[in-house]
């Protein structure tokens, strides 16, 4: 007979696949302990119908009893709007909360507010891409795209984040302003991905981020390792360096520019080398499976382009490095 006390007690992460819509009495909650410092939840859509807005409650309020001490929460659940009210009340009762992934909800403004008031954040992953590409609209309304109005409210309340995820299928309306303001609110950033991989490119939007955008990130976080941005690198949104304040990335790993438009290699390696250090790994290309859908220029025009810069920027970089340090 099994004593007093927590089954598996040493267990310090807790991934249970699929809730049953049982609330309090999930089999999920046998296992939880004041030990587990990790939970994870991963639902099939198909589960959906399963659950309501009160056992759902009921299951969060079971989860901060039962692990208070919990640092990362990652709750995968199908982005439907009764889930968010508790949800939210969810990470209040965390403590010691530092990452937490947010599922696609249509309106992420009632989840910003609350990430606001957790001011412990160093992670936030918002994970929008479970839509297929054939279910997505060619223009899609202003309310279906992610404007700065839905991370404003985290940006000062969260000044420790280290690791900001945010992935959707339509290219936000950020442009390099914005992103200023995102990188001196979070000048320790260590990794920023910021829908990167959209579904449906938008090519003739209003507000876009170009490579401007990066020099941002390069003056004011200076520990940023990864980079992930969908920007416009075509011959008309090229930055003059000459008019910009670069300073160079000096840790920066890997920056992946996503199936980002590019018509000209020449520019674009030459502004990168002013940016990028000599570690600097640069990739691109759709995370989709069929690229073509989305745009042919993807495999073909924009990708022989971006081999272009990538094989020669090292040796742009260091060209650069050089004639800096003869003008110091």
């Amino acid at each position: 007979m099994r004593g007093e006390g927590p089954l598996l007690p040493k267990l310090h992460t807790l991934r249970w696949y699929g809730l049953s819509g049982l609330g309090l009495i999930e089999p999920s909650v046998m296992f939880m302990h004041s030990s587990i410092r990790k939970l994870v939840i991963d639902q099939l859509d198909s589960e959906a119908e399963e659950l309501e807005s009160d056992t759902f409650a009921s299951y969060c309020a079971a989860i901060s009893a039962r692990m208070p001490f919990l640092s990362c929460l990652q709750l995968g659940v199908y982005p439907l709007q009764i889930f968010e009210k508790p949800m939210v009340a969810l990470m209040k009762r965390l403590p010691n909360l530092r990452e937490f992934l947010v599922p696609p909800f249509p309106d992420l403004t009632r989840i910003s507010l609350g990430l606001a008031e957790v001011p412990q954040m160093e992670s936030s992953l918002m994970d929008g891409g479970s839509e297929i590409l054939d279910e997505l609209l060619s223009q899609p309304l202003a309310k279906d795209i992610i404007h700065l109005k839905h991370l404003i409210p985290i940006l000062s309340s969260c000044p420790n984040m280290i690791h900001f995820n945010l992935q959707f299928p339509y290219p936000p309306a950020i442009d390099d302003h914005d992103i200023e303001t995102i990188a001196k609110s979070w000048p320790g950033l260590e990794e920023f991905s910021f829908c990167h991989q959209p579904g449906v490119l938008l090519l003739k939007r209003e507000k876009r981020l170009t490579l401007k955008a990066l020099s941002h990130f390069s003056r004011h976080c200076p520990n940023l390792s990864k980079l992930q941005l969908y920007i416009d690198a075509t011959s008309g949104h090229i930055p003059d360096v000459t008019s910009m304040k670069v300073k160079r990335f000096a840790k920066l790993c890997m920056l992946n520019v996503g199936p980002s438009p590019i018509d000209g290699h020449a520019p674009v390696a030459y502004t990168l080398a002013h940016l990028c250090s000599t570690e600097t790994r640069l990739s691109f290309g759709s995370g989709w499976g069929n690229s073509d859908k989305i745009d042919p220029e993807i495999d073909s025009t924009w990708r022989t382009a971006w081999e272009v810069v990538k094989a020669v920027l090292l040796w742009m970089t260091k060209m650069q490095q050089k004639i800096e340090s003869l003008q110091t």
